[in-house]
């Protein structure tokens, strides 16, 4: 068999094994030979990805879907769509984790109504997407970076120590941070969030909310030194602590050796404290 009908047969069967090919080319990145692909799907509006897979996601008026990653993952390499959900991951998940950090999805999409990321996945988005409703669940020490969303209603779920940072434009907002997980966030013209945070979770936020409800518990914190809270409910448990601006109304629960610092004037409605913890206002 001739150089020319090796190389032919081979990228055939990637086509297959991937759903969609269209073409496809090779380079060297250090010592790892990485195969590029370009894949045909479109319509979808959720993703799903696992296995250290990044995920380059840019907003885009047309679709497109493309693949870099070592040859020797390729075969690996699941990427199909059901429904409205595009799925990345590896099929053979016994496979030895050494080049998956080398493997990156390129997506263009319209908007984004849901990203689901587990098992060490990453995703960074370029540009801002407008949607009704965005979902992001994340687990397994994933992370989204650079999230830009403006939506009526966020909700975001990360737990073993995930991470996720960007900016939000929302009418309401609920966050849910477990397990040490991470956000750093920009709030940008937010009316309602509430948050809870347990297991040593950590949140830097960033802007305006005219109304936040957190709970706390499990030495969580809250960054708000440079967040302006119009009407604050908190509760603080279990060694945990906030800082945050509110010259409005405050509500305020603290238990179990917790810390509140409050920048401004507020109108403290209700107040609870045992001996342990302690409320500051500057």
């Amino acid at each position: 068999m001739t150089y020319k009908s090796i190389l032919t047969s081979s990228l055939l069967a990637l086509a297959i094994l991937l759903g969609c090919g269209i073409s496809s080319c090779t380079y060297k990145k250090g010592s790892t030979t990485i195969a590029q692909q370009e894949l045909n799907f479109k319509d979808f509006t959720a993703i799903n990805a696992n296995h250290g897979i990044e995920l380059e996601i840019t907003q885009g008026a047309e679709y497109s879907v493309s693949v870099s990653a070592p040859e020797n993952y390729m075969d690996d390499l699941k990427i199909e769509q059901e429904g409205e959900t595009l799925y990345v991951s590896l099929a053979n998940k016994g496979k030895r984790r050494l080049d998956t950090d080398n493997i990156t999805v390129h997506i263009t999409m319209p908007y984004i109504s849901q990203i689901d990321l587990a098992g060490a996945a990453e995703a960074c988005f370029l540009g801002r997407f407008e949607t009704p409703q965005f979902t992001a669940h994340l687990s397994g020490s994933s992370s989204i970076e650079d999230l830009s969303v403006a939506a009526d209603e966020v909700s975001i779920e990360a737990t073993g120590a995930s991470e996720v940072s960007g900016t939000v434009q929302a009418t309401r907002a609920m966050v849910n941070l477990s397990g040490a997980s991470d956000l750093d966030l920009l709030a940008n013209q937010l009316s309602q969030m509430t948050m809870q945070l347990a297991g040593s979770s950590e949140a830097e936020i960033k802007g305006a909310i005219t109304n936040l409800q957190a709970t706390l518990a499990g030495a969580s914190e809250i960054d708000g030194e440079e967040l302006t809270v119009s009407d604050l409910d908190i509760s603080l448990a279990g060694a945990s602590s906030a800082d945050i601006r509110n010259s409005g109304n405050l509500r305020y629960m603290l238990a179990g050796a917790s810390e509140l610092t409050i920048y401004g004037s507020p109108k403290v409605l209700d107040s609870q404290s045992d001996r342990s913890s302690s409320i500051e206002i500057r």
